[in-house]
């Protein structure tokens, strides 16, 4: 049996913008298109209004090399193409508002489907009384009885009927749908047109409670963020993971942890951040596309689009961005700031230091409150620094600049010219100092 799958966006036509924001890290639609994807259709189609058109484009290209085609129609559309050809003897509908889906329950609602010979088979909640949710998925019986047990509890209008996911086969598909219904083509209103007519009608019950969890208000999307989020936190723990304060971390589907590490609370983990073995995330953290080695301890410190090498210590407080590259064993202190810089094995940058387009070499000293100066008001410069190389507390190293090895700079020194391999250099501006005897 050939497979179409249709996502719709109806329950979002008030916020349109919602269905392309990241929910715990993934643009909610794409929840939907993975889940989809795992049936193998034909084609996957997402439903979209005139006020979603323009939030769209960014969002196609990442689906573009799909080997099953993702196209985005209008809802004017719908009629001409849902009840064209398409070579697909199934249709399931799936509501974007239901990220908590499995793959597995769309399989068992499809193999049901099947197996009862339906025109239409609905995926639908055990309404009205929810702590009765069945524990595996069963079938609920006839659908016009279901719908009079909701018009008896007020059910059929509410937000909860708003969304799920159902079957049709293409032949009952066309007997409900007209032009002027296609317009608002949604869940609810397969589910009430299906009601008028005498086609074979099914309904299966969610597997766990979660998955009927509609996002489409503020609470529900809370609550998805959290479940999204504790199931992720969950597999790291079972690979050797600690987490001290689970629930108070953020942590993105694509973060990698390795074993023994320890993570601390209030850290956010965004990207496609990777942590190595046996690491310390202090409280407060943030690594975003961050990658660390083994043994590297960040301390309450924020580290962006960088890489940082086993054995070093970062903060706390401190900020390293720009795709900056600490080789082993480097010391970043409280408040210090690092972007776009290279440093290598064994150096140290004292607290309230500002490090910018800069390279430095082994074991070089970089005192508190040193600055480099890299922006002259109109383009940004580098500065160079050997091995071994001392600058003191509060020095500004005015870019561009190159600083030999085993070079001295004076505490408070400003440097604008070039420093020769173990010279000595002081005062504003900075000049050779002269050596007594």
């Amino acid at each position: 049996m050939n497979l179409q799958v249709v996502i719709g966006c109806h329950s979002f036509s008030h916020n349109p913008h919602r269905i392309f924001e990241n929910l715990a890290g993934v643009p909610l639609l794409e929840y939907s298109i993975r889940h989809a994807q795992n049936l193998h259709p034909a084609s996957i189609g997402v439903l979209i209004d005139s006020k979603m058109d323009s939030l769209q484009k960014g969002f196609i290209q990442k689906f573009s090399n799909s080997k099953i085609p993702v196209i985005f129609k209008k809802n004017n559309e719908v009629f001409s193409w849902l009840t064209s050809g398409h070579g697909a003897d199934d249709l399931l509908f799936v509501d974007v508002g239901m990220p908590l889906i499995q793959s597995s329950t769309l399989k068992a609602l499809q193999r049901w489907h099947h197996q009862e010979a339906n025109e239409g088979t609905f995926l639908i909640p055990q309404w009205p009384h929810e702590n009765q949710f069945e524990k595996s998925i069963v079938a609920q019986g006839n659908l016009s009885k279901t719908l009079d047990l909701w018009d008896a509890e007020g059910m059929v209008n509410a937000e909860h009927a708003w969304g799920s996911a159902c079957f049709f086969k293409k032949k009952g598909l066309k007997t409900i749908l007209t032009k002027k219904n296609s317009n608002h083509f949604s869940f609810q209103m397969l589910l009430k047109k299906s009601r008028t007519l005498e086609l074979k009608l099914g309904t299966l019950t969610f597997k766990e409670v979660s998955e009927a969890l509609h996002v489409s208000n503020g609470e529900n999307w809370s609550d998805a963020h959290r479940f999204l989020t504790r199931q992720r936190i969950k597999a790291l723990q079972q690979q050797g993971v600690v987490f001290w304060n689970a629930n108070t971390v953020e942590i993105d589907p694509e973060i990698k942890i390795g074993v023994q590490s320890v993570i601390e609370g209030g850290v956010t983990l965004k990207g496609k951040t990777v942590i190595g073995e046996r690491c310390h995330i202090g409280a407060g953290s943030m690594l975003v596309n961050a990658r660390l080695g083994n043994n590297v301890v960040v301390q309450s410190s924020c580290v962006v689009n960088s890489m940082i090498g086993n054995a070093c210590d970062v903060g706390p407080y401190a900020h390293v961005r720009g795709e900056s590259y600490l080789y082993p064993k480097v010391h970043v202190g409280t408040h210090a700031e690092l972007k776009h810089a290279i440093v290598q094995t064994g150096s140290k940058i004292g607290h309230f230091s500002y490090v910018g387009d800069a390279q430095l070499g082994k074991a070089v000293n970089v005192g508190a409150g040193c600055v480099f100066a890299n922006y002259d008001g109109r383009q940004k410069h580098q500065t160079k620094v050997g091995d071994h190389v001392f600058l003191g507390s509060n020095s500004t190293l005015v870019a561009p600049l190159w600083i030999g090895k085993s070079a001295l700079i004076a505490a408070g020194a400003v440097v604008t010219k070039d420093v020769l391999p173990n010279n000595r250099v002081a005062g504003v501006p900075a000049r050779p100092m002269k050596l007594n005897g």
